[in-house]
């Protein structure tokens, strides 16, 4: 049986019970024989958008530190690429406020993310859909081990 664990920080948890809130340095989730090996963030449409458009410095620093520590870097994203690309997205920055983004533009954005960083993404059809996806994983890390 895993034993998930899970950023002491993550605000929307994906399990209740059977799971080890601890801090973790890098991602949201992996379990505890996989820490030094594999992590995954979790993130949704939101969050995405924010990280890709705002560039969070927080979020590159983790990206880093995966790619330092030769970390396998999963990010999970909570709804379809045909979804998120679909929203209406509209720019925040100063110059360009209230602009609608173009799709290929947060595609392009996203294809550059996971080849500069080594991300393995994973796009959820919803919450269920991303717990099952997270457990096939890391059960099938762990049995490489």
């Amino acid at each position: 049986m895993l034993d998930i664990l899970v950023d002491s920080r993550e605000q929307l948890p994906l399990w209740k019970r059977g799971i080890t809130f601890t801090t973790l340095k890098t991602g949201d989730y992996t379990t505890t024989l996989l820490k030094r090996i594999l992590v995954i963030e979790r993130k949704s449409p939101q969050d995405l958008y924010s990280t890709i458009t705002k560039g969070h410095p927080r979020f590159k620093r983790e990206l880093l530190r995966a790619k330092e520590q030769e970390l396998i870097f999963y990010l999970a994203v909570e709804c379809s690429e045909k979804t998120f690309l679909s929203l209406n997205w509209v720019s925040q920055t100063h110059r360009k406020k209230g602009i609608r983004i173009k799709p290929q533009t947060l595609k392009k954005t996203i294809t550059t993310l996971v080849e500069r960083y080594n991300i393995k993404l994973i796009w959820c059809r919803g919450r269920q859909d991303m717990r099952n996806q997270i457990l096939q994983i890391c059960i099938e890390a762990e049995s490489n081990l």
